[in-house]
């Protein structure tokens, strides 16, 4: 539906057979694109991304490595968020999933920045550009291991990112506001969405509403 919240969903498939054990997938608010065919693992052959996108890609052999090129400005922020693992660990898993990093480079081939096991084992990497120019982010399996059918979701997202809901528990009635820890958030409470009143406890999805110079923008969930 065209008003769905955001954030990861459970399903299952139904088929002649019978049901389907648990699978993920996540709905995000952005545009999404699959990954470039063919091996991309240079600066030279990155795929071009963009910032406000999502990347559906797959490190499906031993020592692949994706890249991805991007324009950033000077002090923008930017926050690159790898969603995989946590696609993979509520279930029993006949194959492992594949253990995601991030590393950042600038024109020249510096590396500027990397993340690793932020969100269980799926990095994000939050980074302020020093000047403006072009950049390569590199996406890989920690020991360079491969897995067909382990896909990873990589959000490219301006503004600000909660990592942390805090306090992690709200009343079951009604409530408008909430806090979180991350980058760009205010240190209180801020209004959000997500957090109507519900008839028993569950864990809900909420975004905080930030206001800024760019007017109000809305928090991953």
């Amino acid at each position: 539906d065209a008003g769905a919240a955001v954030g990861p969903r459970e399903f299952r498939v139904v088929t002649s057979e019978g049901v389907s054990t648990v699978g993920q997938l996540l709905v995000v608010d952005q545009p999404v694109q699959l990954e470039a065919a063919g091996a991309h693992p240079t600066a030279d052959k990155a795929h071009p991304i963009k910032v406000g996108s999502v990347t559906c890609g797959q490190i499906a052999a031993r020592e692949e490595v994706d890249a991805y090129k991007l324009e950033l400005k000077a002090g923008q922020d930017v926050t690159f968020a790898v969603t995989s693992f946590r696609f993979f660990f509520k279930r029993h898993s006949q194959v492992p999933p594949i253990d995601p990093v991030l590393t950042l480079f600038d024109s020249t081939g510096r590396e500027m920045a990397g993340a690793d096991d932020v969100a269980l084992a799926d990095p994000i990497l939050r980074f302020t550009c020093p000047k403006d120019g072009a950049y390569t982010l590199l996406v890989r399996d920690v020991d360079y291991g491969g897995v067909a059918n382990a896909p990873y979701v990589l959000e490219v997202r301006e503004g600000p990112w909660a990592r942390v809901a805090w306090p992690s528990a709200v009343p079951v009635a009604a409530t408008s506001a909430a806090g979180a820890i991350g980058w760009g958030l205010p240190a209180g409470p801020a209004p959000c969405s997500g957090l109507a009143a519900v008839p028993a406890p569950r864990v809900s999805l909420a975004r905080l509403q930030v206001a800024g110079p760019a007017g109000t923008r809305f928090t991953n969930p």
